[in-house]
């Protein structure tokens, strides 16, 4: 995921011109998708 240094550039100017983050949307969406492997693991082993 990385990124030339173009890209970070105007990342950075985005950052503090408006004082927000962003990142590439395959890094931002992991914690989601994480989680829902989790989930389906829990769903796995539960009973009913």
């Amino acid at each position: 995921l990385g990124l030339e240094q173009s890209a970070i550039d105007v990342l950075e100017k985005t950052r503090m011109a408006k004082g927000k983050n962003y990142g590439p949307g395959k890094a931002a969406n992991s914690g989601g998708v994480t989680v829902s492997g989790l989930e389906m693991a829990q769903n796995s082993t539960s009973t009913t």
